[in-house]
């Protein structure tokens, strides 16, 4: 893309000289000293941005600004007037002339950098989504053209390549949710350990099936977000050893067709961890795996050995066929292949670019004689991250398996955009008769809520494509409609003040709870919509734990069956504080408020009770405290994520003490 155009115009050359030196690095810079040679300069340069003064000779800054929005060449360039006049009428006239920003003299360098960056940000984008729509256009009219010759043009798939790739981009993010959920499932049911072997091995079927699906679309999705350096790389402490214990009895048949065996060799650790994405790693092995497999003379052997190098894990992976040296060159080039008839090239490739993409790499040697090496790099990772306390290995692991028996048949759908929310609930619900769905938007919970008619649902406020609010309503105008019963509907919200709780109610929502919530005001919901009385009664600690002023914890006291999920959630958690201290110095209020909400209902529900106070504090005073304040609080939220110490606890264990005041 070439570089952004911009247009100074102002009739005081130290002004344009001022400015140029400020905006040098953000483009090719063009200037004008009056009305008409900025009309002309415009007309010639097609600029994407331009600084106007006010105050010039002959044709005002009005009154250019009114001429370059009247043409159609000109009528679409962002205008911002730099000018000594301050008068709100000034201001108000400069914005009705067309502009869309102001910036008084004397200006802080800083914020015209920031103002400008921001609309040329969006020119850019706009200017790229045009092309891409233009481009599907296109694209959809080709096809169109061409369909009736299809099976007599052999060309028409190759010419087409580019437009099947923009309609598969837009319909894999729709794959991956409920393929997401397809692999949690298996999981979630063995948690209840009720199975017996014959369903295990069902379910181990479908998560298998539900990896290789998720790999293929991981290869078209991720792939293209990592060729353009936009993936976001989200790292967990990994086993890699269970992972490949798990491909190699995904591809046992495929291999005992060939007579091929998959051996890992002995490795002196029972785990080795890595920091990588579970799904990522899973398309690499498995790419790697089967071109092995596929390149191993029959009757052999596919070996596999882990080694360690200072900070890295290394994976060798060796069989002994030789890649044919047409390809030897280019092995890891997009579409390089040889000697497979249904071969596509990305195979190696896109597992190098996976592998690069989590901070690693992969490395080829091979020659007739001696076969064929894969050597992965993956960078090393604790077995339990700093999070988690050193006791925690030496607490046994809970599953609330019969708390389910203490209800009738229950439908409950959980609705919240955080999924480390949605975990903490869903370990909140009993087992069966219980059955627990759910949703990350209102839109999502309202399609969920249609289709099966829950008897309670659990509603977050806050949520993007559609609010609670919005979806509570719509859903009690559905039931109206249809001539339903109603659902339970639980308003959740991290504010606790009269003006949610009465939004909520007035949507149609029969009850509302501030977060966090606990697990026995989530069993209290539901006994309530049941009609049973609890096993027992609610732990003391809830009590006491209400009761406790607002100050800083030196020790979190976080439910064990969290600890697997507590390493990626403070990640997450972090990202989001980084979010929020960009958001701060670009002045964004709302993003601030927004995220420091977001931070505030996900913390309290872990069992941060500090960290969820503080971080409704920043909601609260973001708007009235200066930058450098905020900066201070995140800061601070850091350093207690950072120090406070994690102690794994059972819950629901009757003999714990309260929690630290």
């Amino acid at each position: 893309m070439p570089l952004p155009v911009i247009l100074i115009v102002d009739d005081v050359l130290e002004n344009v000289r001022l400015l140029k030196n400020l905006l040098d690095d953000f483009g090719q810079i063009v200037f004008a000293r009056d009305g008409l040679m900025a009309l002309e300069q415009a007309e010639r340069h097609k600029p994407d941005i331009v600084l106007l003064d006010v105050m010039m000779p002959g044709m005002d800054g009005y009154e250019t600004c009114r001429r370059l929005k009247s043409q159609a060449a000109t009528r679409d360039i962002p205008v911002l007037f730099v000018t000594g006049a301050d008068g709100e009428s000034d201001e108000a006239k400069g914005l009705a002339a067309g502009a869309i920003d102001y910036i008084t003299k004397p200006f802080a360098p800083a914020i015209v950098r920031a103002r400008v960056q921001n609309h040329l940000a969006l020119v850019i984008a706009n200017a790229e989504r045009k092309r891409m729509d233009e481009e599907l256009r296109a694209s959809h009219a080709k096809v169109a053209a061409q369909a009736a010759q299809l099976e007599s043009q052999n060309e028409y798939l190759q010419e087409n390549v580019r437009l099947r790739e923009e309609v598969e981009r837009i319909s894999r993010h729709d794959l991956k949710t409920p393929l997401n959920s397809i692999i949690a499932v298996p999981r979630l049911l063995r948690e209840k350990k009720r199975l017996d072997p014959e369903d295990d091995e069902l379910l181990t079927i479908i998560e298998r099936a539900g990896y290789r699906i998720l790999s293929m679309v991981n290869l078209s999705l991720d792939l293209f977000k990592m060729e353009q350096s936009t993936y976001r790389f989200r790292p967990r402490s990994m086993d890699l050893m269970d992972l490949l214990d798990k491909l190699c009895g995904d591809l046992r048949r495929h291999a005992g067709e060939r007579k091929v065996r998959f051996q890992v060799l002995p490795w002196h650790e029972p785990h080795v961890h890595v920091w990588a994405e579970e799904l990522l790693c899973y398309s690499i092995l498995a790419n790697l795996m089967k071109n092995a497999l596929e390149a191993s003379p029959d009757d052999n052997s596919v070996t596999m050995r882990i080694a360690r190098e200072g900070e890295q894990v290394l994976l060798h992976m060796h069989n002994q066929g030789a890649v044919p040296e047409i390809v030897r060159e280019r092995f890891f080039d997009k579409y390089a292949t040889a000697g497979k008839a249904d071969g596509s090239g990305l195979g190696t490739y896109s597992a190098r670019l996976m592998a690069r993409a989590q901070g690693g790499d992969i490395e080829m040697q091979t020659s007739e004689r001696g076969g064929t090496t894969l050597l992965l790099r993956l960078k090393a990772a604790p077995a339990i991250t700093e999070a988690a306390a050193p006791e925690a290995d030496a607490l046994p692991r809970r599953r609330d398996t019969a708390a389910g028996a203490e209800f009738t048949p229950l439908k409950v759908l959980v609705v919240d955009d955080d999924e480390y929310n949605l975990l903490v609930m869903r370990r909140f619900m009993p087992g069966p008769p219980v059955e627990v769905f759910t949703a990350v938007n209102g839109q999502d919970g309202l399609d969920q809520a249609i289709s099966h008619s829950p008897d309670l649902i659990f509603m977050d406020l806050d949520m993007p494509v559609m609010n609670g609010i919005d979806a509570t309503r719509r859903l009690r105008e559905h039931e109206k409609n249809a001539g339903l019963a109603g659902a339970v509907v639980v308003a959740l919200s991290a504010h606790d003040d009269e003006a949610s709780l009465e939004r909520s109610l007035k949507a149609g929502c029969n009850m509302y709870l501030s977060k966090p919530v606990s697990k026995e005001q989530i069993r209290a919901v539901m006994h309530k919509v049941t009609g049973t009385a609890p096993a027992k009664a609610a732990a003391p600690a809830a009590a006491a734990e209400t009761a406790q002023p607002y100050q800083i914890d030196d020790e979190v006291r976080v439910d064990i069956d969290l600890r697997d999920a507590l390493p990626a959630f403070l990640q997450s958690r972090r990202e989001v504080i980084d979010s929020m201290t960009l958001s701060c110095a670009m002045n964004d209020v709302a993003e601030v408020r927004q995220l420091a909400h977001r931070l505030a209902g996900s913390f309290a529900l872990y069992g941060f009770r500090w960290a969820g106070k503080h971080c409704q504090q920043i909601e609260h005073d973001v708007a009235q405290v200066d930058g450098a304040v905020l900066q201070e609080q995140l800061a601070r939220l850091r350093l207690h994520l950072r120090n406070v110490t994690i102690r794994f606890i059972d819950l629901n264990a009757t003999d714990q003490p309260p929690p630290p005041p």
